[in-house]
């Protein structure tokens, strides 16, 4: 299923690659500097499956010998000029690489992109992340291309960097919660897709505004107690945030992006007490995570949000998160 165009941060949140200016171009063309860079942009798509052991995995296509690696990697390929987006591309690749049809996958998301320069070819990559949910049923109409000789399912936190590709675990981190936010359960039920909202009325938690919070204010809950560094709970909390927001439903993104943005204004308020000991969390402090999250969820309940969402333009907002989120994606 394609998603419908919904709210966009006016600035992207990945560190941007130097553009080439006038100046630039016009040295280039001395002998003794090199071209600019061209610029490709490119696609890799992960499927994820719960499996009978109740953990949720990713599913990694080793590469043949005709593409001389060996090694594991998403699905990925080229945005071509007949490709309308960069979704479209990465459907057309999944189908060409797996024979999988979009009638076999549930888009998940589109992770952050980012870019970087590949000096030795003298291109400049941009690269789409997405994820999709391969349901077991739909295994057997797996057909793999010339590009890989089989697959293997990995839990995300276990990948090794020499397991796999280049830039898989860059791009994985953007599409999956990272680390120990990986096993918070509520968090992977909602960016699979699978939990439902509590009225018995069977929709899906991530078109819900108020219920997506509270996935939110639950995994920061749960990984409260297990964190006594100060900075790992901001990265840890602020990453939370991001996947919650971005798993969401288009109806929600904007209200539910101003009351994530806010809760972590608040949250992190917390933390300046703690400056005597700045890489230490005080015991009281999750005491304090807790009623700041059981307030924050307490003032949307009465519908104090309308007011906030009145306050904070699409410009605004992204301005917000570029100063919550930015830092997260800083390429590795």
């Amino acid at each position: 299923m394609v998603p419908k165009t919904s709210l966009r941060l006016t600035r992207n949140i990945t560190p941007a690659i130097p553009r080439c200016t006038q100046h630039r171009a016009f040295a280039a063309t001395s002998h003794d500097a090199p071209p600019p860079p061209e610029r490709r942009a490119v696609v890799g798509s992960f499927l994820f499956r719960r499996h009978d052991d109740d953990v949720p995995r990713v599913a990694l296509f080793k590469r043949s010998a005709k593409v001389n690696t060996y090694q594991y990697a998403a699905i990925s390929g080229g945005v071509e000029p007949e490709d309308a987006t960069p979704l479209k591309a990465a459907l057309r690749e999944i189908h060409e690489e797996t024979g999988l049809t979009s009638d076999s996958l549930r888009y998940l998301c589109l992770g952050q992109p980012y870019s970087f320069v590949d000096q030795k070819v003298n291109y400049e990559w941009s690269v789409h992340p997405f994820a999709f949910h391969w349901p077991s049923t739909a295994e057997g109409a797996l057909t793999l291309g010339w590009e890989h000789e089989g697959y293997a399912w990995f839990r995300p936190r276990e990948i090794r960097e020499s397991d796999v590709a280049g830039g898989v675990l860059e791009s994985l981190r953007r599409v999956w919660p990272e680390g120990a936010l990986g096993d918070v359960d509520g968090l992977c039920q909602y960016c699979l897709g699978e939990a439902v909202v509590r009225n018995g009325s069977g929709k899906d938690v991530r078109g819900d505004a108020s219920e997506a919070f509270d996935i939110f204010a639950s995994t920061v809950k749960e990984i409260t107690p297990a964190t006594n560094d100060a900075e790992q709970w901001r990265r840890q909390v602020r990453l939370a945030a991001w996947h919650v927001w971005n798993y969401s439903h288009p109806s929600v993104k904007e209200p539910l992006l101003a009351h994530l943005l806010s809760t972590l204004e608040q949250l992190e308020e917390l933390l300046l007490p703690q400056s005597h000991q700045p890489h230490k969390l005080a015991p009281p402090f999750e005491k304090l995570v807790t009623t700041a999250l059981d307030s924050a969820r307490t003032r949307h309940g009465d519908n104090d949000q309308a007011a906030d969402i009145s306050e904070n333009s699409p410009r605004h907002l992204a301005q917000k998160a570029d100063r919550f989120f930015s830092a997260l994606w800083d390429l590795r």
